[in-house]
């Protein structure tokens, strides 16, 4: 009775909240969505993080555990407005739903972190902070690259199948999902990752840099990345497309495998066209020479550009076209746009901004070029606010006028 009234207390201290709103149209929430992340990456980052100039410069926060902190509360963020529906607090209005949900995804990323590095570290040495190369966040974090596909796959491409089928509720119904993502985590993260980075190294010169890592057990650490980003643009694709063509199919269980299967087969066909045009010249050839095999990555750096211009469409720009426009116009409309935006995203980042506005590493060792930094952290850095203000403040005061 006491948890109840605590909460009925939240509750009404919400509406207040819930009173302030301002409509707005789709195109004008996207647009201060944007800048408002943005705005927000831009200030964190060069107030605390940066290198040469944040406050905290000395505490060497960059790259790691600022990549870690945030990694997980990408996930963590899933984990509370997809699997579990924001519950206990569903009732609770804006923005103190949004100030809960942003300080309980806060602390359990910081817990984690911690936990792995400085608790399980100590028994399971692949994970400790003190490993060279920043391995040891690495081998944790990585954990998130299968965790954001399969906790909000699950969810967005799976229909929850087959806890929802069973008419399961909050939060037997979360945990059913989050079990089942978490069984495809480990299978996945054990396969693929564990091997590389389990001790004693197989090539200990391949730790640094840790995020650029080429080794070849048993598919190689970079390609593990670069393919497994590819299959988490491939399920976003499908938020553009309304999960078609796996919504076609009449059975839920079949959605569901179909969904999977689409996205490891369609994620290996768009790996591919990324290191083609990495190859190509998307990536400089200052920069080829200088990764060698761990090439194969720059596949997941503008994978996850994409990504975060799906992410920001579906979020800030409400997913538009949603009427007025046959079925297969709205997703060549949204996808076009969204691709368009992520390769802009990229090639502004990579080629230019990382190394001059946020004194990033240079990785075009001939010095052609400003290639550098590492879009799997300044842009899953964006991702992150994106989730924040879109899914856990829900855009919060904006309210759109109407269905785009």
């Amino acid at each position: 009775m006491a948890g109840a009234g605590a909460m009925g207390g939240l509750v009404a201290i919400s509406r207040i909240g819930a009173n302030i709103s301002v409509e707005v149209s789709w195109w004008m929430q996207g647009l201060i969505h944007s800048l408002l992340i943005v705005a927000i990456s831009l200030a964190g980052y060069f107030i605390f993080i940066d290198p040469e100039v944040g406050l905290l410069k000395d505490l060497d926060l960059y790259p790691y555990p600022w990549f870690s902190w945030f990694f997980w509360g990408i996930l963590i963020s899933v984990w509370l407005a997809f699997d579990f529906g924001f519950w206990p607090f569903t009732e609770v209005a804006q923005p103190l739903k949004g100030i809960i949900g942003w300080l309980i995804v806060m602390a359990i990323s910081w817990g984690v972190v911690f936990a792995l590095g400085w608790g399980i570290g100590r028994v399971v040495p692949e994970f400790a902070h003190t490993r060279g190369g920043d391995l040891g966040y690495v081998t944790g974090v990585l954990m998130v690259l299968f965790g954001f596909h399969f906790f909000g796959s699950l969810v967005v491409s799976w229909g929850m199948w087959p806890w929802a089928d069973a008419g399961l509720k909050q939060p037997v119904l979360g945990l059913g999902v989050w079990l089942m993502a978490l069984v495809m985590v480990v299978i996945g993260w054990g396969v693929l990752v564990w091997p590389t980075v389990r001790l004693p190294l197989t090539d200990p010169e391949a730790v640094l840099p840790a995020e650029l890592r080429a080794n070849d057990i048993p598919m190689g650490l970079n390609r593990s990345i670069g393919w497994f980003y590819s299959t988490i643009v491939f399920y976003l694709l499908t938020l553009l497309w309304d999960n078609k063509p796996f919504a076609l199919l009449k059975n839920h269980g079949l959605v569901a495998i179909s969904a999977l299967v689409g996205s490891m087969l369609g994620g290996t066909g768009i790996f591919l066209a990324l290191l083609g045009l990495a190859k190509i010249g998307f990536v400089p050839e200052g920069a080829r020479e200088a990764l060698g095999p761990a090439l194969d990555v720059s596949a997941a750096w503008m994978g996850v550009c994409i990504n975060l211009a799906i992410l920001v469409w579906f979020l800030g720009f409400a997913n538009w076209p949603n009427t007025g426009f046959p079925n297969i116009v709205r997703y060549f409309i949204r996808t076009v746009i969204c691709v368009g935006a992520g390769f802009a995203i990229y090639f502004a980042y990579h080629w230019w901004i990382a190394v001059n506005w946020f004194h990033e590493p240079l990785l075009d060792a001939s010095g052609d070029t400003d290639f550098g930094g590492n879009a799997l952290g300044w842009i899953d850095w964006i991702v992150y606010f994106n989730l924040i203000y879109g899914a856990i403040f829900a855009n919060w005061p904006m309210k759109l006028k109407a269905a785009p």
